[in-house]
């Protein structure tokens, strides 16, 4: 699951060092003309506990308005990370392992600015996009495709904005990691009848990479009370289901799941005990999901995934477009709009 990101946008900029910069001034810790440097180091690791976490937690705050609050990210050092991870990734400098990566349907809305265009906050939050990039993205997420929740308080232009912003950093991202997993076992198992560590299946052909999209929540109720309401499936929305408890997430007492989220949360969490232990989220006769095969076959496009949408009103495989597609996936028209943001030329301005 992707719970933050499979690639990490923005972690070839300047924001995870200039979040440590600017905690080591707050502590007085940068008197020592480098605030990279070991003295600044030892300086911050003698101050107590609670100070330095304290200061920490007030420069985050303060820098809210700027990021999704992942600022403390993977640094490309030449040893750990020898080289940003979309380089990595393209070269398949990573372990060939069945997989299962995800996002839920309004997994941005959570952190997005509700009073923020999206060209604004794409100029505040990636600062290294052109302006050419940003004028592609607005005709790809025309306003016109987004419904404002006049209940909610919450404007057309607010869900736009949630949508760009989750496609950058969690969807987009997913097909790129997930095809280049593909191309690594189709590379290394010629042949899946000859190779049953090939988990996808000699039958289908399919390669063991399992993308999602979830699209059910318990937690609306709970944001309503909060005073965020219209969010949708938010952030982390799966993981009452996967983890098969619906009471840790009912911290405001107004939870009520249905039989329908019940019976979903028994088939998601046994799709990833099952996965975890036989590398197939799907067992037929089995209370899994139902139907879930590999995203990918050998030799087909990024784009060209097939998507579990978990939950709903249409859930199962879908194709992102064409006839038999599921309604809502193919509403977001992620071929194109992934297709362009996972570009050479814009990843380099995303900065991963």
């Amino acid at each position: 699951m992707t719970l933050s990101t499979a690639l990490e946008p923005t972690s070839t900029s300047n924001l995870t060092l200039n979040t440590f910069n600017a905690v080591a001034n707050l502590t007085g810790c940068d008197t020592f003309g480098n605030p990279q440097g070991s003295k600044t180091l030892a300086c911050l690791r003698n101050l107590p506990m609670g100070t330095l976490l304290n200061i920490t937690i007030q420069q985050h705050d303060s820098t809210s308005s700027q990021n999704d609050g992942d600022v403390y990210l993977p640094t490309v050092d030449g040893d750990f990370l020898p080289s940003a991870s979309s380089e990595l990734t393209r070269q398949g400098r990573f372990v060939r392992m069945p997989v299962i990566i995800g996002w839920t349907e309004d997994d941005g809305t959570l952190f997005t600015p509700a009073n923020t265009t999206m060209e604004e906050f794409l100029h505040i939050f990636y600062p290294d996009l052109t302006q050419t990039t940003i004028s592609r993205l607005l005709e790809l997420y025309p306003v016109e495709d987004f419904n404002a929740n006049t209940e909610a308080g919450l404007s057309a232009e607010f869900y736009r904005t949630a949508q760009v912003f989750r496609d950058i950093l969690l969807v987009c991202p997913s097909f790129l990691f997930g095809h280049a997993m593909a191309d690594k076992y189709s590379q290394d198992l010629a042949d899946a009848d000859e190779h049953p560590e090939w988990r996808g299946g000699p039958k289908t052909g399919a390669i063991p990479v399992f993308l999602y999209s979830f699209n059910q929540t318990i937690l609306t109720p709970s944001l309503e009370s909060l005073g965020s309401p219209g969010l949708g499936v938010i952030h982390s929305s799966e993981l009452a289901y996967v983890y098969a408890s619906f009471t840790a997430y009912n911290t405001t007492g107004l939870v009520n799941p249905t039989e329908a989220d019940y019976a979903l949360l028994e088939q998601v969490s046994r799709s990833w005990t099952t996965f975890a232990s036989v590398g197939l989220p799907t067992i037929p006769g089995k209370v899994t999901l139902k139907g879930w095969e590999g995203s990918y076959h050998p030799d087909v496009g990024m784009m060209d995934a097939g998507v579990y949408v978990v939950g709903g009103s249409d859930p199962g495989v879908s194709k992102l477009e064409g006839k038999g597609s599921n309604k809502v996936l193919v509403a977001q028209k992620l071929k194109e709009r992934c297709g362009f943001l996972n570009s050479d030329a814009v990843i380099e301005q995303l900065k991963y």
